[in-house]
């Protein structure tokens, strides 16, 4: 009978193991799908950025305030990044 408990406990111990894993590995997915979401918002502005800075140049007026702002919004998102990114490595390191 102790062997059945110990390759009971062994099977559980097992499940819990994979259980554990599978929810680091879906946590892992949607950080990666939030970075990959925070750097489609990045290529966005940096297209909005360039076309703004281009109607400017070819008009020749200031446009500092609207520059400025675009680069606040493109700097937010790669802290966002940043701290995505070390989320999956703290997970990551939790499994070892």
């Amino acid at each position: 009978m102790a062997m059945f408990d110990n390759l009971s406990k062994k099977i559980g111990a097992a499940a819990q193991s994979a259980a554990k894993k599978s929810g680091e590995v879906v946590e892992i997915t949607k950080l990666n799908l939030n970075i990959n979401a925070e750097e489609e918002s990045i290529k966005k502005l940096y297209i909005e950025l360039g076309k703004y800075c281009f109607d400017k140049y070819n008009s020749n007026t200031e446009g500092d305030e609207t520059i400025l702002e675009l680069c606040t919004k493109i700097k937010t998102h790669k802290e966002n990044i940043d701290t995505l990114n070390q989320k999956i490595s703290e997970i990551k390191s939790t499994e070892k």
